[in-house]
């Protein structure tokens, strides 16, 4: 009896054991644990080849998901259940997907193909081709508070962004079934450019599936749906330097499914800029994404909006225009909610309107004078249309 016992905890903690790996993205694409290299079978044989092909050498380089302080060698590892099975050595050439692959023009950026379909847009007065609504939640706007966890089904059109080797450096907002708005900056990066988007994300820390406690205690399970990027652009006017036109689009390789976790957020309707003075507050939520992730599970900030002027004298690049909106710089945690390339929301009938793209901001949330600077969205409506067509 107490031998069987004694198997039993140590059989349940093997399983534990298993599950305890943090899950990351392979370089073929698939969603493997990050492991040390000696506890992945597939992959130490493959580094222990005295001769390696290149595709070899290639997935052994994509596969790294960190080390530890004594420097050992992480990589991110098939499923046991996959072992015996080849191992699939063609990674995912980035920012190319899979059966996506997008034609490089001579500047370098991604080219839409010719045979991209009219994409279905959220149009201004709030309204959608394909969807009735845009910027609504399923249970309807709720109580602003200056600062907290959001409620799993808030703020449905939130995306984050995956790039090579499946690090999240930054956020976007749905505005259509297949299209991410985004900051120009996020389109190319130190990793290259946007290759996966993370919709209906909640809790980081239990990707890619988030257990919810519902009505009488039971447990409903919501899948994050992981979608390739198809193509990306930026706005052909972005400066690097002063961060102007920081504003850009990821085209999705496929329609996302609307859900009650997933939803397109609307474009301005009007232009609010008369309208906004001292007293206006916009809402941002993420998970505080800039090249690394402050916050583990969906947060929720109020944000006061900073007239020019005064932002200006706050911000470490003053140069600014019309066409960008200042907000924040007096709660240091409520700066640290905004994903970079994330939303500023603003409110109207009801319908939340993404009214800003987080452009830069302050260096660390122990800055809590300084406002976060954002790319003013109506000012682009036009370049927006544009592109999605």
């Amino acid at each position: 009896m107490i031998t069987n016992i004694i198997s039993s905890i140590i059989i349940l903690l093997s399983v534990g054991y298993i599950y305890s790996y943090p899950q990351c993205r392979m370089p073929n694409g698939y969603t493997g644990e990050c492991k040390y290299l000696d506890k992945c079978k597939p992959l130490k044989e493959v580094s222990e080849k005295k001769v390696k092909t290149d595709n070899e050498l290639l997935y052994l380089r994509e596969s790294s998901c960190g080390t530890t302080s004594n420097y050992l060698y992480k990589v991110c590892c098939p499923p046991q259940s996959e072992w015996s099975k080849k191992l699939d050595l063609k990674p995912i050439p980035f920012p190319e997907i899979i059966n996506y692959l997008a034609e490089q023009g001579s500047n370098g950026t991604s080219q839409k193909s010719s045979d991209d379909t009219k994409s279905t847009t959220v149009l201004r007065d709030g309204s959608n081709k394909e969807t009735e609504e845009c910027g609504v939640e399923v249970s309807g706007p709720k109580q602003d508070r200056d600062y907290g966890t959001a409620d799993i089904d808030e703020y449905p059109w939130m995306a984050l962004l995956e790039y090579r080797f499946g690090r999240i450096m930054c956020g976007g907002s749905l505005i259509s079934p297949n299209f991410i708005l985004t900051a120009a900056h996020c389109i190319e990066t130190t990793h290259g450019k946007p290759a996966f988007a993370r919709l209906a994300e909640y809790n980081m820390t239990s990707f890619p599936t988030d257990y919810v406690e519902v009505d009488g205690g039971a447990t409903e399970t919501i899948t994050v749906s992981l979608i390739a990027v198809k193509w990306s652009e930026k706005h052909p006017m972005f400066d690097k330097n002063t961060y102007h036109h920081d504003i850009g689009l990821v085209k999705l390789a496929e329609d996302a499914k609307s859900s009650d976790f997933i939803r397109p957020i609307c474009l301005p309707r009007y232009n609010f800029a008369d309208q906004f003075d001292t007293n206006t507050n916009f809402i941002t939520a993420g998970w505080g994404v800039h090249g690394s992730i402050n916050n583990d599970i969906k947060m929720e900030a109020k944000l006061p909006y900073m007239p020019i002027p005064t932002c200006k004298r706050s911000i470490s690049i003053p140069s600014l225009t019309n066409k960008q909106l200042c907000a924040g710089g007096k709660n240091e945690r409520s700066d640290c909610v905004t994903d970079s390339g994330g939303p500023l929301m603003f409110v109207s009938e009801n319908y939340y309107m993404v009214v800003g793209v987080a452009s830069y901001g302050p260096d660390s949330c122990s800055n809590i004078r300084e406002p976060t600077v954002y790319t003013y969205v109506y000012e682009y409506l036009d370049w927006i249309d544009s592109v999605m067509v």
